[in-house]
């Protein structure tokens, strides 16, 4: 069960693989220096997958060009969701 970091600010969700999930939402921070204050910038550099939630303060601190994921309600219960990928071959490998 996942929910939204908004007032932790970021959840750690171990997978079944072995692996790691960080779930950040950065809504609360305005500028790239609060993401570095809070020692995210560290953990963009894990080998966790980061899923991001408002990350236009984060922005400058990714290595590799992010898969976006757009969200938009159309009702109470229907959204649009907009999936883009940075260029073609990453997404013949998801």
């Amino acid at each position: 069960y996942v929910t939204s970091p908004t007032f932790t600010l970021m959840n750690v969700y171990d997978c079944a693989d072995g692996g790691v999930l960080y779930h950040f939402d950065l809504y609360r921070l305005r500028s790239v220096r609060d993401v570095i204050d809070a020692g995210f910038d560290e953990v963009f550099d894990s080998n966790g997958i980061c899923l991001i939630e408002w990350a236009d303060a984060a922005q400058e601190l990714f290595r590799t060009p992010p898969i976006r994921v757009e969200i938009r309600p159309l009702g109470e219960n229907e959204r649009d969701i907009t999936i883009s990928f940075p260029d073609e071959r990453r997404m013949e490998t998801l």
